[in-house]
């Protein structure tokens, strides 16, 4: 590039150095500006008129086209501007040539006067600017590429918030990853607690079976005694065959007769009565408890059998009492045991859908959020790939505006999946808080369980108690027994 100097001394000045001063930064300024292509370095704004036509304002542009010679030129000129025009327009580069008389009296050009010009139609070889609504190409859109990008310090503050709520988005998540673990030893916890209440009904189910093994034997005891009984009273009737010569006898054994058959209809009473009851507990027992409840009839039998005293018979009333008592609350208990396991089955179902619903979102936050630099690495991979795919010049510069205004709608969903992710980060931690209340409720739960299947222990062990008494009483029997049998 030449520079023209002049040291001391007269230099004298030609035409041609003139045209070379003005040439040199031309050329610098046009060939600049042709490495990105038609566009708008200054003014031509648009304003609309209200009427469908639009004002467009003055202004500085970059264009290709031909110069007077018809050779392909790119120059850097102005546009006039117009007051009305409807859109789309397209600028062409044009000429004035401007004449003077020279020395000669004859009248030459002195100066190409190039100038933007309007045209609503696009012209036949496609060379123009192209300017819309949806479309306007400024210097500063088109001399970004892939690796170039303008940003306003809004955007860069933006950029640098996006990060920031990535980096808390990433704290939040080790922070609910933490709490999801606690929660699954939790949850290992709960399981080891249930095989635990598991094999201690396993072996209330070996205690019952025990118990049915018991009273089986008790049965067979029960109908050997049937049969003393019956033997005594053939040997009372044989008695009272040979001794209706007394009087006195036969007056007390009337009276004797009596008294049994009041106290036999007592009996026959309370038996019904026993048997009714009996039939109310049948109804009120299910699975486990239809175990205790065949234990408890079992009891009840046995303790008809044994009871021919008017005050056993009234403790057996005492004893159907108490236990109408503990089978209500055993009801109770067993109806809120049903509701609870409901309600425990529909929790633990929410909190599966709920594990699965934060793994889930985790994981297509993961995707989303997994740094604001790979989406923009995204975007300029995108935008290359339309570079290359994009035919004429005019089309490059639309797709990447095209694709600015993508990438600003993108910045703006970015912003409201942020707001979105901060609600659902709002929504997880009001999710594990009750989800920790659950497991509080849970724990509360199992120390009932643990307090019931104790006081089940504790009947298991008065049932005991009771058969041992019963034996004790039937050895007593046998005794007795034995004695009459001596007797008669």
């Amino acid at each position: 590039m030449k520079r023209h100097i002049q040291t001391t001394g007269i230099r004298q000045w030609a035409g041609e150095d003139l045209l070379e001063l003005q040439s040199e930064p031309l050329k610098a300024i046009d060939n600049f500006f042709a490495e990105y292509g038609s566009c708008v370095l200054r003014g031509c704004s648009l304003t609309d008129n209200g009427d469908g036509t639009f004002r467009i304002a003055p202004g500085l542009v970059a264009l290709e086209g031909k110069d007077v010679d018809q050779q392909p030129v790119f120059m850097v000129v102005p546009f006039a501007g117009t007051e009305s025009t409807t859109l789309p327009v397209y600028l062409t580069l044009d000429h004035t040539i401007i004449r003077r008389t020279y020395v000669d009296d004859r009248l030459k050009p002195i100066t190409y006067d190039y100038q933007a010009v309007l045209s609503s139609v696009r012209p036949e070889d496609g060379i123009c600017l192209e300017l819309s609504e949806d479309y306007f190409p400024r210097f500063t859109d088109v001399i970004q590429d892939p690796e170039h990008r303008f940003f306003t310090d809004a955007e860069r503050e933006m950029l640098n918030q996006h990060d920031a709520d990535i980096e808390r988005i990433d704290r939040k998540d080790a922070e609910q990853d933490g709490r999801l673990d606690n929660h699954d030893q939790e949850i290992q916890r709960i399981d080891t607690k249930d095989a635990e209440q598991d094999n201690r009904l396993n072996d209330h189910d070996k205690e019952i079976e025990r118990i049915d093994l018991k009273d089986a034997e008790q049965d067979g005891r029960l109908d050997d005694h049937d049969a003393d009984i019956e033997r005594i009273d053939l040997k009372d009737a044989e008695q009272d065959g040979r001794l209706d010569g007394h009087d006195s006898d036969i007056k007390q054994i009337n009276s004797k007769d009596e008294e049994q058959d009041s106290r036999l209809d007592d009996h026959d009473a309370d038996i019904k009565e026993i048997n009714n009851k009996d039939e109310e507990q049948d109804n009120k027992l299910d699975g486990h408890d239809e175990d205790i409840k065949k234990i408890n009839e079992k009891d009840k039998e046995q303790d008809n059998r044994l009871n021919d005293h008017d005050e056993e018979i009234k403790q057996i009333g005492l004893k159907n009492e108490e236990q109408d008592n503990r089978l209500d609350g055993h009801d109770e208990n067993i109806r809120e045991m049903v509701l609870k396991d409901t309600d425990q089955d529909s929790r633990l179902n929410n909190h599966d859908n709920d594990i699965k619903e934060i793994q889930l979102k985790n994981a297509e936050q993961d995707s989303r959020l997994n740094g604001h630099d790979t989406d923009i690495k995204e975007i300029n991979n995108k935008d290359e790939e339309q570079d290359n795919k994009l035919d004429g010049h005019d089309e490059d510069i639309k797709k990447i505006n095209e694709k600015d205004k993508e990438q600003d709608d993108r910045l703006n969903d970015h912003d409201t999946d942020m707001d979105q992710i901060q609600k659902k980060d709002a929504e997880q931690d009001n999710k594990l808080k009750e989800h920790s209340d659950e497991i509080e409720k849970i724990n509360l739960k199992d120390t009932g369980q643990d307090s019931r299947l104790d006081r089940h222990d504790l009947e298991i062990e008065q049932i005991n108690n009771k058969d041992i008494q019963q034996d004790d009483r039937l050895n007593k029997h046998d005794k007795d027994l034995e004695q009459i049998s001596l007797k008669d």
